[in-house]
């Protein structure tokens, strides 16, 4: 049995809805098959410009497109900082927060989420 990401079984559905192929995305995508079936089982990352390209391709409305971007965020593996704009006390931040992120309650992730929200633009 074949295992896709969140993101994978999205895409599948938006194909499907739109009476389109694999390949016809691709051809979106400007990817090869091997390239999206690869970021569809998550051996690859999702590149964050599919984003714009999917939604604006697709005429994504806003349902749809907090769907496919939950979808991204939830099919992602990892994630990598660029510091090297960040003062001393953010970089402080971030590393320290990696160092603990494995031990975080479900209840201190919750509040630091309540944070990070008051910063969405």
């Amino acid at each position: 049995m074949t295992s896709y990401t969140k993101f994978g079984e999205y895409t599948r559905i938006l194909r499907a809805k739109h009476h389109e192929t694999m390949n016809d995305m691709c051809q979106v995508l400007n990817v090869s098959r091997c390239c999206l079936s690869a970021v569809e089982h998550g051996k690859r990352k999702v590149p964050s410009r599919w984003f714009d390209i999917l939604v604006e391709h697709y005429k994504l409305n806003d349902v749809e497109t907090s769907e496919l971007l939950q979808a991204m965020d939830d099919s992602c593996q990892s994630v990598r900082f660029d510091l090297s704009d960040a003062g001393d006390i953010k970089k402080h931040c971030v590393l320290e927060f990696s160092r603990i992120f494995n031990n975080l309650s479900n209840e201190d992730a919750e509040r630091i989420l309540k944070i990070c929200n008051k910063y969405k633009k």
